[in-house]
């Protein structure tokens, strides 16, 4: 017999003599209430800890446990160790997905070492955790974000050669930054290669969507060296959210590789927000490419789960997606109906469609909570108005104009107010910009005709100014569009021929009729082309020699990267990049001509 000391139950095997303990059954077996055969032979296991390779132990202390808490207990400790798990390896991805470095710091609070994309450190983006973030319900956001933020330094870093140091990485992500000019165009091509490459990114969805929006939202300046892929970026962004079930948050269980647990509601909220913002931008783009993007987002599976998204997200966030699917419903409707060639009832069609989703924008105002709401509803109203231009026949009978000058001068004067608030416009976002764009062309096509005389002209013509006033400060470059913009308006504001026939009556209708929103910004700079860019061509072509081809595209490159205050009417400043920027389609040597010609007789 072994004797052992009761006090100490951790002994391999503790024996009693049988006529002291009894049949007294092994802990395992006491647990699984089974019946122990340990008594027979007190030097070896019971038959079933060896069946099962258990421990065979009897002591007196032990307790049977209860098995549901049991299971419990292991349950918290396994998803303890996969919450571990997944921010180890969230950690890693954040490292190998360049995209994610635009949004991961911020919210992680980490500050990685290793050389990387320069863009790590958001300080000042959390100022505007996602795009469109003007109003002052998301300032306390921000207040509580600047807070949580990690107060380490941000390390240097270096993207293809471009080496920043902490404090510029810092500072780059203001959005007044102006201290290197020349960082927009070191580091376009690298970031806009990382963004393209996230479609293969293994990092979490939630940073590469995130930097995608940002990017969409403020794009970098056009560049006559790199095509423009934010049309593109914005399809990808789409998608790369659906895959992510960020369109139904409410089931993104069923998009899971693995078995996830239901969505507390902190986390629905989220991702119903970040969808909304993801149809904004898409639907944003769309409008200033000349896109209709209803048919692509026109994907509700069940309409109960929209409503129950909606009600989540906020108020302010709800309005720029209303507004957002009004203009999209409105382009598909004006595109049913007919824009190509209409006739005097399509146009009273046109004119009561129009009408409708005019009086849904007013509707919107009513909900209006903060200067950027106002400026929303604004832009919508806009991008509605701005078809009415489609008209031939009765574009001056149907009353639209004043509304199209009022609205026109209400985009110019509140992102003039906007502009103020930011201390800086060039920091706004693409919508302002396009919007404005759009209102001036609209204010100079209605003042060079005879309909602006019963129109509030003084006022048109001072928005006007103000407007070209707002494009050059939104110029980034002497090159980009909005310096280009300023170009094409002082010369189509003094030209005596632009909207006018060849016997010098006026040309009331589109020739760009199949771009929707953006076709009268595009019938303008074709007004621009057949008065200006001719001349500029002849220049060029008589300035060749045979042996001068090379000095002649030095010429083209050196003029148009010329200051534009210092440009004359009569010099040469465009290229054919300057009319891609503005859409169209080049060959190897020249322009595309129009699809239909157009005569004087139109």
């Amino acid at each position: 017999m072994i004797k052992t000391d009761k006090k100490d139950p951790t002994d391999l095997m503790i024996l009693y003599s049988p006529s002291k303990r009894g049949k007294k059954a092994c802990t395992e077996c006491r647990q699984q209430k089974a019946k122990c055969d340990a008594y027979l032979d007190l030097s070896r296991p019971c038959s079933r800890c060896v069946k099962v390779n258990a421990r065979c132990v009897i002591s007196d202390p032990f307790k049977r446990e209860n098995k549901r808490q049991r299971l419990s207990n292991l349950q918290q400790e396994a998803e303890e160790l996969r919450r571990k798990l997944r921010a180890s390896q969230s950690s890693e991805n954040i490292h190998s997905s360049p995209m994610a470095m635009l949004t991961a710091a911020a919210e992680l609070g980490e500050h990685p070492t290793s050389n990387g994309p320069a863009a790590v450190h958001l300080p000042s983006v959390s100022a505007y955790p996602l795009p469109h973030a003007y109003s002052s319900s998301q300032e306390a956001r921000v207040e509580t974000a600047t807070v949580r933020r990690n107060t380490e330094p941000t390390t240097s870093r270096t993207l293809n050669g471009v080496t920043l140091t902490g404090e510029e990485v810092d500072d780059i992500f203001q959005l007044n930054y102006s201290q290197n000019p020349t960082l927009l165009t070191a580091l376009r091509q690298s970031i806009s290669e990382m963004a393209l490459l996230t479609v293969a990114s293994t990092a979490a969805p939630w940073h590469n969507i995130k930097g995608l929006l940002l990017m969409l939202t403020w794009p970098f300046p056009k560049d006559v060296n790199y095509p423009d892929i934010t049309f593109p970026l914005s399809g990808m962004l789409l998608h790369i959210a659906m895959q992510n079930a960020l369109h139904i948050p409410m089931s993104s269980h069923e998009f899971s590789r693995v078995k996830i647990p239901a969505l507390s509601e902190a986390d629905m909220i989220r991702r119903s927000e970040l969808w909304a913002h993801c149809i904004i931008v898409y639907k944003l783009t769309c409008v200033c490419k000349g896109q209709c993007a209803n048919p692509l987002v026109n994907f509700e599976q069940d309409p109960g789960e929209k409503q129950v998204l909606f009600h989540k997200i906020d108020p302010s966030l709800l309005l720029k997606v209303k507004c957002q699917e009004i203009v999209a419903k409105c382009s598909a409707a004006a595109l049913e109906n007919g824009m190509r060639n209409m006739s005097a009832d399509q146009e009273r069609a046109l004119d009561i469609l129009l009408r409708n989703f005019e009086s849904q924008a007013n509707d919107l105002e009513a909900q209006v909570i903060s200067e950027d709401d106002k400026l929303h509803t604004t832009y919508c109203r806009m991008s509605i108005l701005a078809l009415h231009f489609f008209k031939n026949h009765t574009l001056v009978s149907t009353g639209c104009l004043p509304r199209i000058v009022n609205t026109a001068c209400a985009v110019v004067e509140q992102a003039e107010g906007l502009g103020r608030r930011l201390n800086a416009i060039s920091t706004a976002p693409m919508y302002v910009s396009f919007g404005v764009l759009i209102a001036l062309v609209s204010l100079l096509r209605i003042l060079k005709s005879s309909a602006s005389r019963g129109i509030d002209a003084e006022r048109a013509k001072s928005c006007l100014f103000k407007g070209i006033n707002l494009a050059k400060q939104m110029s980034v470059g002497s090159t980009d569009l909005a310096a280009k913009t300023v170009v094409i308006l002082n010369q189509l504001w003094h030209s005596t021929k632009a909207f006018r026939k060849s016997d010098g009556s006026e040309y009331t209708t589109l020739r760009i009729r199949s771009r929707l929103v953006l076709s009268p910004v595009l019938d303008a700079v074709w007004w621009w082309r057949d008065e200006f860019d001719a001349q500029y061509r002849a220049m060029l072509v008589s300035q060749w020699e045979p042996d001068g081809v090379e000095n002649s595209r030095e010429h083209v490159g050196a003029t148009a990267h010329a200051p534009v205050c210092q440009v004359e009417r009569s010099e040469p400043l465009f290229d054919d990049q300057f009319l891609e920027d503005f859409e169209w389609a080049l060959g190897d040597d020249s322009i595309f001509p129009l699809m239909e010609p157009y005569t004087s007789a139109w």
